[in-house]
């Protein structure tokens, strides 16, 4: 042992430190094991915060569109941009617009984003009743849609006022 290296003999005699790598590894991936689950579940719920306040965003200017086009009358029209947005965790799984004409949900938009609750939201003030080309739900899946807006007359009595034509929002997607 006296030909080795003074470094060398140091690192012979000294076995205690060999030991303390595995342990130091332990401690390292016990404190990765509690904090990655941490890290993993702040950045769902923001991603998903995000997405429901951007889409809540988009649907508040459609709204504020079809009021105004409703408000101006029969004739009028629009073609609104709509961006159902996507996220990393987050996705949507479909946004409603309307019901066929009488329907009970014509003045309600809607949106769900995976794995929770379906979100409603009526139009009123004043109750703008909202239909398809199709005379049924407009559905939209994630991406950018263009969708014309256009208000129309309806012979049916469309707000039991007893009162017609009343004027709904027909709204196609272009």
């Amino acid at each position: 042992p006296s030909s080795y290296p003074r470094a060398h003999m140091h690192l012979w005699q000294n076995t205690l430190g060999i030991e303390g790598v595995p342990l130091k590894l332990m401690i390292v991936a016990i404190i990765l094991a509690i904090t990655v689950p941490l890290i993993f579940s702040s950045l769902r719920a923001y991603d998903f915060s995000r997405v429901e306040q951007e889409l809540i965003a988009e649907l508040d200017e459609f709204v504020a569109t079809v009021r105004m086009i409703y408000t101006s009358g029969p004739g009028n029209s629009a073609l609104i941009m709509f961006d159902v947005p996507e996220g990393g965790f987050a996705k949507v799984e479909c946004v409603r617009m309307g019901d066929a004409l009488g329907g009970t949900m014509s003045s309600v938009v809607g949106h769900q984003l995976r794995g929770r609750q379906e979100v409603l939201r009526l139009i009123e003030n004043p109750n703008v009743p909202l239909t398809s080309s199709d005379n049924d739900t407009l559905e939209l899946l994630m991406g950018h849609h263009e969708i014309r807006a256009e208000c129309e007359l309806s012979y049916i009595d469309l707000n039991d006022d007893g009162i017609f034509p009343d004027a709904y929002v027909r709204l196609t997607t272009v």
